[in-house]
C-alpha cells in the first residue's frame, strides 16, 4: 500500500519533524566545541582541560547507541524519540548550571547517551513511512537536517555567547528541544510497521493509512500485514547475527567506524591542517569547512534516489573512493590555487554525503523488530571511530608529520569503508547487488 501511495503529506510531515530533531540534535552535539574557549576562560583554566568533558560525551554517545536504541524496537521509535529529545534537553539546560569540569563532564555524559537515541529513531521512522522504493531517498534528505544543524549551529551558538554568556549557547540548545516537544508529541505518528509487529489488528494503523491515502475504506476490524518475518524470535541485538546477517552486520559496524573516524579526524583537525601547513588564516580554513559542509548537504537532496536506484552497496564503494582519491589529492595540490577547491567539494559529497548512504543501508539491511537496534548499534561501532579519529590527528601533528603522509593517512579509513561496503554489496545484503 505505500509503494502503490507514494509521498504525500503524512510522509512528508515525518520527514520534516524528522529532520528537525536531527537539526537540533546536530546543534547540542557540537555546542561544546563552539564555546569552549569561552567555557575555559570563564573557568580560568587552560582549553585542554576540557577534554574530559568532551571524551564523556562521545563515550556516552558511544554507549547510548549501544543501550538506548534496543528500547525503541521494544516500546516503539516515537516513544523512545521523545524521551530522548526530552532529557538531553534537560541535560543540556543542566551544563548552564554547572560551574566546573567536574560537574560539567558527568552531564555530556548524560546528554550524549540520550542525545544517540535521535539519529537511529529518527531513521527508522523515517525509513518505515516511506515507500521502499524511497526509503533512501527519504533518509538521505532527513540527513540534511543533522547535517545543516552542525554547520550552522556555530553561527547561532556564538551569538548566543555574545548576548548572553557561553550559558546562552547551552539554554538555547535544552530549551529549543523542549519548547518543540509537545509538537512531536502531537504530530509525529508512531511507525506502522512497529504497531503491526505489535498487533496486526491495532485500530490505529488503520487511522494513519486512511491518513496516508484517503480513498481507503476501513471498518476498523481490518487485519494488516507486512511481508517480512515476525516479531517472535531472538531479542533484536543477538538477531543482528542470526538469518545469514553475521558477517553484514560486522562488515557493517567496520564501515561506520572507519567512516566517522574519518568524519571526526577532518572536523577536529582539517582547519589545524590548513593553518599550519600554509600561510592560510583560520578564517580562510573555516571557509573551506563550510564548502566542504555544503557540498556534502547539496550532495544529500539526490543522492538518494541513485542509492534507490542502484543501491547502497553498489553506490557506497564507489563514492567513498571517490572521497579517498579527493582527501589524498589534497595533501599534493597546491593550495594557494584553485585546484584545492574541487577536491574539497569532492571530499564533501563523497564523505559527508557517504554517510547518509551508509544510514540508508543500515536501515534496508535490518526487518522492523530490529532495525533500531542495528541502526543504533552500527553507529555506536561508529561513535568509538570518532574517539579515535581527532586522536589519530593529533598524534600526526605532534609528530609534525610532512602534509602529503598526513592527508594520506586521513584517506585511508575512507577506502576501508569502500571495502566495506563492496563486501556488503558481494554478500547481495541490500537486495541490489
Amino acid at each position: 500500500m505505500l509503494e502503490r501511495r507514494g509521498i504525500g503529506s503524512v510522509q512528508l510531515l515525518v520527514l520534516g519533524l524528522c529532520a528537525l530533531a536531527m537539526m537540533i540534535d546536530g546543534y547540542d552535539l557540537y555546542v561544546v566545541g563552539y564555546v569552549l574557549p569561552a567555557i575555559a576562560k570563564d573557568l580560568g583554566v587552560a582549553p585542554a582541560s576540557l577534554t574530559p568533558v568532551l571524551l564523556a560525551q562521545q563515550v556516552g554517545l558511544a554507549l547510548g547507541s549501544f543501550l538506548v536504541s534496543p528500547f525503541a524496537d521494544r516500546f516503539g521509535r516515537r516513544t523512545v524519540l521523545l524521551a530522548s529529545v526530552a532529557l538531553f534537553g534537560l541535560f543540556t539546560l543542566a551544563v548552564a548550571q554547572a560551574h566546573s569540569i567536574a560537574a560539567m563532564a558527568p552531564l555530556r555524559f548524560l546528554a550524549g547517551a540520550f542525545l544517540s537515541g535521535v539519529i537511529p529513531n529518527a531513521i527508522a521512522l523515517t525509513t518505515e513511512i516511506a515507500p521502499p522504493r524511497l526509503r533512501a531517498t527519504m533518509v538521505t534528505i532527513m540527513f540534511c537536517g543533522f547535517t545543516f544543524g552542525t554547520a550552522t549551529g556555530g553561527y547561532f551558538a556564538t551569538r548566543l555567547l555574545d548576548a548572553f554568556g557561553w550559558q546562552g549557547a547551552f539554554w538555547g540548545g535544552g530549551l529549543l528541544p523542549l519548547a518543540l516537544l509537545p509538537l512531536w508529541a502531537v504530530l509525529l505518528p508512531e511507525s506502522l510497521q512497529f504497531r503491526l509487529q505489535r498487533d496486526d489488528r491495532d485500530p490505529e494503523i488503520g487511522r494513519l493509512l486512511v491518513r496516508i491515502d484517503p480513498t481507503l475504506s476501513l471498518d476498523g476490524g481490518e487485519r494488516f500485514v507486512l511481508d517480512e518475518a515476525s516479531a517472535a524470535g531472538a531479542p533484536p541485538v543477538l538477531a543482528l547475527f542470526q538469518d545469514g546477517r553475521a558477517a553484514s552486520t560486522l562488515l557493517l559496524w567496520f564501515s561506520f567506524f572507519m567512516g566517522l573516524l574519518a568524519i571526526y579526524l577532518t572536523a577536529a583537525w582539517m582547519p589545524t591542517f590548513f593553518t599550519s601547513f600554509s600561510r592560510m588564516t583560520l578564517t580562510q580554513a573555516a571557509e573551506i569547512g563550510l564548502v566542504m559542509a555544503t557540498s556534502g548537504i547539496v550532495t544529500m537532496l539526490f543522492y538518494g534516489r541513485l542509492l534507490d536506484r542502484f543501491g547502497p552497496a553498489r553506490v557506497l564503494p564507489l563514492t567513498y573512493l571517490g572521497g579517498a582519491l579527493a582527501v589524498a589529492a589534497i595533501g599534493f595540490v597546491d593550495w594557494d590555487s584553485w585546484a584545492l577547491y574541487p577536491a574539497v567539494v569532492v571530499e564533501g559529497a563523497c564523505v559527508i554525503g557517504g554517510q547518509s548512504g551508509l544510514n540508508a543501508l543500515a536501515a534496508i539491511l535490518y526487518p522492523t523488530r530490529m532495525r533500531a537496534t542495528g541502526i543504533g548499534w552500527a553507529f555506536g561501532a561508529g561513535r568509538f571511530g570518532s574517539i579515535f579519529g581527532p586522536a589519530i590527528g593529533g598524534f600526526m601533528l605532534a609528530r609534525h608529520w610532512n602534509v602529503g603522509p598526513v592527508f594520506l593517512v586521513t584517506a585511508a579509513p575512507i577506502l576501508l569503508v569502500a571495502a566495506g561496503t563492496a563486501l556488503v554489496g558481494f554478500r547481495g545484503a541490500d537486495g541490489k547487488a
